[in-house]
């Protein structure tokens, strides 16, 4: 018997599948990605669900009834691609995209062995996500009427939606305003990884678009830049005072401000205020020697092992050891995380901060620093030389950029050797002193399997006997091609009798996402802190000639520009970027992407809003509040520098 038989098919039904797809697979994908989900966010997805599913539904009865039909299916089709590619992305970067990559997708054809191999290890869910397009596909003809509505009818239909849209931006400005929150995602800032948690992929990717497409900003945001003092002087013991020299660059912001608009003028202003890090002990310590810094791809502490990678563990263990280090995930991943680690600023969300600064003055990089000092300033990449365009952002960094494609012959393997990429690039260097070489390794990179990574393939006796699953020794396998090379580097500086007088820094792009929560569990034997512990890791700072000390401050990857500015003597303005020396006199404060922070006090997690004491000195709420507010002003005056190539406006017209 045919259920449908006395069923009268009905245009309106189409509205009601698309409402249903995707609130459907809004939370599928909220549930497969460990988001929150509440009765707040489902009735702000319901909502913008229903005006999103009104104006879809008026193009689908704008047409023919065959044309319709047609159009119809593409919506669900590309409805169903959407959340499938986002729950895929989450899957291998631990991240959502936003629409700016999506724009540079062309680049993700490199990495199609992976997606396959998602899609292989993630099928039973996609099979969930598609089952509104397989009801759509089976029953479409019996329960819905694609007849063409007229201009009127759709005219009905759009003015609805925009009463709707109306009531939903109405509640929203009945929210609380607290960051973070519905109001302000919607309004004030841009976070897209939280606001995809609040509000929902699709109210996420418009918003994303909306902004992109007409360069939007947030509003001005003025804070203090000086702390509230928990603990003031006594006024009865006076204070001699202590001369005390600044890493600062004397600017005439005043005079500045006579050369630029009032965007760059609210930088000027905040930025004048900012405290600068004073010189110290280690100011200059290394100033003129040679500087190596290398972005090691998915690199963590527990790569280092006294027996398994002796030449990784001395350099650790005998240089500086930094033991409250952390790489915080960015946005894009690798070129975020190189990108706060050579630029002292954190990345702008939605888009590819290492592109937008390709025609940007950027003084500080170290390229620049030290090309104005006679440095041969050089880069390495061994993968293709054009992805994510840093043929055009090394520059800009004042380096000779080579990769494959514009200068390195490699052997064609994936992913490419590390060790082979020092062998075939010391030469160019090692005789021309003084050098500054950065170097962006891939050979750590995922997939973590001796089957798919030639690296961990042949590095597989290594680990054999070890104590872990299968993935968990390919990535060690994978890293300890790292080690290899590191060998052969130290090897061939000592050789040409140039180590003594040469710097080396090694530190991660981001944390090995390629392994899951609870593969690095396995790592690091015992449940990982998802929030804090997950992004803590290892910074290398090594000459043979230092004596091993341990500095216990908190610091991050964006704090590794200034610290070896610092080190080196350069000539830098320590107000100019987020980064600071670590060992300045100054607070740390180290900044995640979801706006959780710690300092050598507290760790505050934004998501439980829980404040987790590290020492007995306990903030006020005004102390507190004030650490929120000036994270929010990282975030602001960092894109903002991004923006307006604010470095520019730093020299007064000639």
């Amino acid at each position: 018997m045919d259920m449908f038989k006395n069923y009268r098919k009905k245009t309106e039904v189409l509205f009601g599948f698309y409402l249903i797809i995707i609130i459907f697979c809004e939370f599928l994908l909220a549930v497969l990605t460990n988001q929150s989900i509440n009765l707040q966010k489902f009735v702000f997805i319901w909502l913008f669900s229903v005006v999103i599913s009104l104006i879809l539904y008026s193009i689908s009865t704008l047409f023919t009834k065959k044309i319709n039909t047609v159009v119809s299916f593409m919506i669900v089709l590309l409805i169903t691609i959407l959340y499938i590619s986002q729950f895929m992305y989450y899957k291998i970067f631990k991240l959502f995209f936003p629409v700016y990559s999506v724009l540079h997708s062309k680049q993700i054809i490199e990495f199609s062995g992976f997606i396959l191999d998602a899609l292989m290890s993630y099928w039973p869910y996609l099979l969930i996500f598609l089952i509104p397009l397989f009801i759509f596909i089976i029953f479409h003809r019996k329960l819905i009427d694609f007849s063409h509505q007229g201009i009127k009818y759709v005219g009905v239909v759009i003015l609805i939606a925009v009463l709707f849209h109306g009531i939903t931006v109405g509640s929203i400005q009945m929210l609380s305003k607290e960051s973070e929150g519905i109001y302000d995602l919607y309004y004030e800032h841009y976070n897209p990884q939280v606001s995809i948690d609040k509000l929902g992929v699709m109210t996420t990717l418009r918003l994303d678009a909306y902004r992109l497409l007409t360069n939007w900003q947030e509003d001005e945001l003025i804070v203090q830049p000086e702390p509230i003092d928990p603990e003031p002087i006594d006024p009865i013991i006076p204070q001699p005072p202590i001369p005390t020299e600044y890493n600062i660059i004397h600017y005439d912001f005043e005079k500045l401000k006579e050369f630029s608009n009032s965007s760059v003028d609210q930088l000027h202003e905040y930025f004048e205020q900012v405290n600068p890090t004073n010189k110290n002990e280690m100011t200059a310590k290394y100033k003129g020697y040679n500087l190596i810094l290398i972005t090691a791809e998915g690199f963590h502490t527990k790569v280092i092992d006294k027996e398994r990678t002796p030449t990784l563990y001395k350099m650790a263990t005998q240089g500086i050891q930094f033991t409250n280090f952390y790489t915080p995930i960015w946005e894009v991943s690798t070129s975020d995380g190189e990108f706060v680690a050579t630029t002292g600023l954190i990345p702008k969300s939605g888009v590819w901060s290492y592109t937008e600064i390709a025609n940007n003055q950027m003084p500080f990089a170290l390229g620049n620093q030290l090309k104005k000092v006679d440095y041969l300033t050089l880069a390495f990449h061994n993968h293709t030389y054009t992805y994510y365009n840093r043929h055009l952002s090394y520059p800009t960094m004042g380096y000779q950029y080579q990769g494959v494609g514009n200068g390195l012959v490699m052997e064609n393997i994936w992913p490419r050797s590390d060790l082979q990429l020092i062998e075939i690039t010391t030469d160019k260097y090692i005789d021309q002193q003084p050098f500054h070489v950065y170097y962006l390794t891939v050979s750590g990179h995922m997939k973590y399997s001796v089957n798919d990574n030639m690296i961990a393939y042949r590095n597989r006796e290594v680990v054999k006997n070890l104590p872990y699953s299968e993935t968990v020794k390919a990535y060690l396998a994978a890293n300890y091609e790292l080690e290899k090379a590191m060998t052969y580097l130290l090897d061939e500086l000592e050789d040409k009798g140039v180590l003594d007088k040469t710097l080396i820094a090694i530190s991660a792009d981001h944390y090995p996402y390629g392994l899951s929560n609870q593969e690095i569990s396995e790592l690091l034997g015992h449940p990982v802190e998802e929030n804090f512990e997950l992004y803590k890791n290892s910074l290398i700072l090594y000459n043979p000639t230092m004596e091993p000390m341990v500095v216990d401050k908190p610091m991050a990857s964006v704090d590794i520009l200034p610290t070896l500015s610092n080190l080196l003597g350069l000539e830098y303005d320590s107000r100019l970027m987020v980064g600071k020396d670590v060992f300045a006199d100054n607070e740390s404060l180290v900044i995640f992407l979801n706006r959780s922070f710690i300092t050598k006090d507290i760790m505050y997690n934004s998501k439980t809003k829980e404040v987790i004491q590290l020492s007995d000195r306990v903030l006020s709420d005004e102390q507190l509040q004030y650490l929120k507010d000036k994270v929010e002003s990282t975030f602001y005056y960092s894109k903002r520098i991004i923006e307006l190539n604010y470095y520019k406006f730093l020299e007064v017209p000639q």
